[in-house]
């Protein structure tokens, strides 16, 4: 049996051996580590889980039969043993332990397993992983959210994406032309508590029970709505990308785009290849070939809440955001930014106190109109004095373009939350074509941005397609200094001509 323990797990001498692995000579990554360990061990064993699920991660993975340079597979005895001394771990950790998968190898005879670690919710508090669903029109991505979601299969005539849909165009036609977000919660033990009423899926309670959400981030499939899909992707962080495929029509259309996207964003994907009932088995043989070869190429190496007031939502990228903290929110059209109290924040449609980084959330605002705010705009912690502006630099590889690209050539750029037409002012070089790496200078059209260097950007127009990294912000010393009437001669007033300093990132609004 395995050894219990009822005094605190952490002792002097488990944490002495925390970064070896090792007591009295015996190495616990053996596959007998788990089978019947001594106290000093357990204690050691249960130091690496914890240290494994800090940091927000709150679940971990263990592997049951497989140690370093030894025949995978524990018998019937040692199997049932490190599982009760897992499942003693969890309890010693305050999580819940849940078998995930459990086999017997063939030639051997002996058997492998997989636990699942995964603390019990404190304060209303759980996890969020967002998953960015993209692929070519009529993919089956609407529909293959909904049945997940709302737990009722299809009727073949569009029954489950019914429940997705936000408008009515979208409704009447069956194809998404908005960013959509459903959840799909599972509670301490890995179930799905997703119980939707009458057809409705009520969030705050589906949060309210679970230990882990994860966020389907629905975007369009149809190039018409290619910019509203790019900014699901620039905007709305996702963890990752779920890339959807039909088998009856293949890798087509906008598949390879939003494939490329992710890859540019450095988003992890895993792929969904859907319809294979309606499959005749050569055509679905021949979409797994050819997906098989894209994957393998060396491009593919890797709604407002009412009656609250003004409610902004966003991902929090770094540090702690709390009810009624005051941040700056900005840049204006002057590049000012504005302090602003923080009402109340739910978190898929939950009130919560506070958000830390990675999780996503809304927010109420005090004191601002619904006029003042665009997208793209930030809230930022008064502590980092950001500066708006309107140019910056950055590295950037065209992917494709029909002929040539210079100077005061306008695109689209989408970096992070941002969307707006941009202009080249300077260049590495002389002209770029397909496949050119070069530095090159953007100047924003209409507004002046807060833009954090490092960060992946896209830049559009047509069929021209381009990516890159931001290396340098240039902050402005004037605020109306782009303005086409001021180079006509017309002078700034002096509160024009201040430079404003403000705050830095923690959400986008």
């Amino acid at each position: 049996m395995a050894h219990l323990v009822d005094e605190p797990m952490i002792a002097n001498d488990a944490q002495s051996a925390a970064s070896s692995g090792q007591f009295d000579g015996v190495s616990l990554s053996r596959k007998l580590a788990y089978v019947s360990p001594s106290h000093t061990e357990f204690e050691q064993l249960c130091v690496n889980l914890s240290k494994r699920m800090g940091q927000g991660v709150q679940e971990a993975i263990v592997e049951l039969g497989s140690g370093e340079a030894e025949e995978p597979g524990l018998t019937a005895d040692e199997m049932s043993a490190s599982v009760a001394t897992v499942q003693s771990m969890a309890v010693q950790l305050g999580a819940d332990c849940s078998v995930l998968q459990r086999q017997q190898l063939p030639a051997s005879g002996l058997h492998t397993a997989k636990l699942l670690i995964r603390r019990k919710p404190a304060n209303g508090d759980f996890m969020e992983v967002r998953v960015a669903v993209v692929g070519n029109v009529d993919a089956g991505k609407s529909t293959l959210l909904g049945v997940l979601t709302h737990g009722e299969l299809d009727n073949g005539r569009g029954f489950a994406r019914q429940k997705l849909f936000r408008h009515k165009h979208e409704a009447e036609s069956g194809r998404t032309s908005s960013v959509g977000n459903d959840i799909l919660g599972f509670n301490s033990k890995g179930e799905v508590v997703n119980a939707p009423t009458h057809g409705q899926l009520d969030w705050q309670r589906v949060c309210e029970r679970s230990a882990k959400v994860v966020t389907f981030i629905d975007l369009a499939g149809h190039e018409r709505y290619l910019k509203t899909t790019v900014f699901g992707m620039t905007g709305h962080s996702p963890d990752f990308a779920m890339l959807m495929i039909g088998s009856n029509a293949g890798v087509i259309g906008m598949t390879k785009e939003h494939l490329g996207l992710a890859l540019a964003l450095n988003v992890p994907v895993f792929v969904v290849v859907t319809k294979i009932d309606m499959c005749p088995p050569n055509v679905l043989d021949e979409t797994l070939r050819l997906l098989q070869k894209i994957l393998r190429s060396s491009g593919c190496r890797k709604i407002p809440v009412m009656g609250v007031g003004t409610v902004v939502s966003g991902t929090c990228n770094k540090g702690i955001i709390r009810v009624n903290d005051v941040l700056l929110l900005g840049p204006d059209p002057l590049g000012k930014f504005q302090s602003i109290p923080i009402k109340s924040i739910h978190r898929k449609r939950l009130p919560v106190m506070e958000v830390v980084g990675s999780q996503t959330a809304s927010f109420s605002l005090k004191k601002i109109k619904r006029s003042q705010i665009r997208k793209g705009m930030v809230l930022v912690s008064p502590l980092l004095e950001p500066t708006a502006c309107w140019e910056f630099e950055a590295d950037v590889l065209i992917l494709h373009h029909p002929t040539t690209i210079s100077v005061r050539y306008q695109a689209m750029v989408h970096v992070g939350p941002i969307r707006q037409t941009a202009t080249i002012v300077q260049m590495s070089k002389e002209h770029l074509r397909t496949g050119d790496k070069a530095s090159v200078r953007f100047r924003f059209i209409k507004n002046p941005e807060y833009i954090k260097i490092g960060t992946r950007l896209v830049f559009r127009e047509g069929k021209t397609k381009a990516v890159g990294t931001v290396t340098v912000a240039h902050p402005h010393s004037s605020c109306v200094a782009q303005n086409p009437r001021q180079r006509n001669g017309k002078k700034p007033s002096p509160f024009q001509q201040q430079h404003h300093h403000s705050a830095a990132s923690a959400a986008k609004a």
